[in-house]
């Protein structure tokens, strides 16, 4: 079987998005299915590191123009013209837009809604484009692949698609996750936090990440403890980022703030596991897309109480009510006081990251790629 994979998201969306699952996932299906042909689609240049074995070819489809027009130019005419040529049997949407003029059946892969839900990480031509086509996105795919029960309800509150078009494959904790010996833990917190112990927040700098509600929360633990603990904002800046500097400054405590733009995937692997505790104040996402990795590498979790995080960390994680940054500060001040509760939430995240193995979850993705690429009888 002949499949094209669609990876331009690989240079649109930082490892805060859903990149590192869809690379655990094609490693292995790639590495395990090695009679079948594999197209890796990109747009421009492309991380070596994806080519993962003999039967993987990378193929660079330049775009016509930048922006929406540039998107429609290469979906519905550069992309097709491809498929149809190289004899493809199934096309993977693993950026989240298919082909509405390609024949062939199609897997459309949605991390989230977001561009509804938290419009304020897209620009304006973003939202409307996306908003516009996803109604015939949803009708055009054979399957919809999601990561949670949670954004699968939203699509169907939202469109009118048979529910089991909709297939939930969660994610699950690298094998390269782990807790660092206690030697590792104190150079990362000298690199990075001063020698300082950390909350830390891995995502996008932007408001649609709260950013604003965890800095305030954080300003009222600093003003209860008169710790010297640090707050590191770890992730992709975007074009709302400077809106979150400017206000970052007339804080009180921004001299404890360290900002970290865009650190190579083992350095944020170290840095999320030597952290006193890993933050996520979202009010909206599809997944907690570091969670299963954070919860094998020993480090706790406080989070919005959104039905995407309650899905993905079960009772591991210490939830709060979302938007609500005396309640965030709350938390804050009590897992720094009660080492024993900070304990409970560490055993059960690991026995949380144990529950799912890539190997699981790549062979129901592949699944449900063979379901669909597959002749169909007549």
């Amino acid at each position: 079987m002949r499949i094209a994979i669609d990876l331009r998201l690989f240079r649109l969306y930082g490892p805060e998005s859903c990149t590192v699952y869809l690379e655990n996932i094609l490693s292995r299906i790639a590495q395990g299915h090695p009679t079948d042909e594999f197209y890796f689609l990109f747009d421009s240049a492309y991380p070596l590191r994806l080519i993962f074995s003999s039967n993987v070819t990378p193929v660079v489809i330049k775009p016509k123009a930048n922006g929406t027009l540039g998107w429609k130019y290469w979906y519905h005419f550069k992309l097709p013209r491809f498929l149809k040529n190289h004899g493809v049997d199934c096309f993977v949407a693993a950026s989240g837009i298919c082909s509405q003029t390609a024949s062939l059946r199609q897997v459309l892969f949605l991390q989230d809604l977001g561009f509804i839900k938290s419009a304020s990480d897209y620009s304006k031509s973003q939202v409307r484009f996306l908003k516009s086509i996803m109604p015939a996105q949803l009708q055009k795919a054979a399957k919809v692949l999601v990561m949670t029960e949670a954004v699968k309800q939203e699509i169907l509150e939202l469109y009118k698609i048979n529910a089991e078009k909709i297939v939930v494959i969660p994610g699950a904790a690298s094998d390269s996750s782990q807790a660092l010996p206690w030697y590792e833990r104190e150079y990362t917190k000298d690199k990075y936090a001063g020698g300082k112990d950390y909350f830390l927040f891995n995502g996008n700098i932007s408001p649609g990440t709260n950013i604003l509600s965890l800095i305030k929360a954080f300003s009222q633990f600093k003003k209860w403890q008169q710790s010297n603990m640090k707050l590191l904002l770890v992730g992709s800046w975007s074009a709302q980022t400077q809106d979150v500097m400017e206000q970052l400054e007339s804080f009180r405590f921004r001299e404890d703030v360290v900002l970290i733009e865009d650190p190579a995937a083992d350095a944020r692997a170290k840095m999320l596991a030597a952290a006193y505790a890993m933050i996520d104040p979202s009010q909206y996402a599809g997944f907690g897309m570091n969670f299963p990795d954070v919860m094998r590498s020993e480090t706790p979790i406080i989070c919005s109480d959104i039905a995407a995080f309650r899905e993905t960390a079960g009772e591991a994680a210490a939830f709060f009510e979302a938007g609500n940054e005396d309640a965030l500060a709350e938390m804050l001040k009590r897992i720094y006081k009660d080492e024993s509760w900070r304990q409970e939430l560490i055993d059960k995240g690991k026995e949380q990251a144990g529950q799912l193995h890539y190997d699981d979850v790549a062979a129901r993705f592949w699944q449900e790629i063979v379901h669909v690429g597959k002749p169909q009888s007549t």
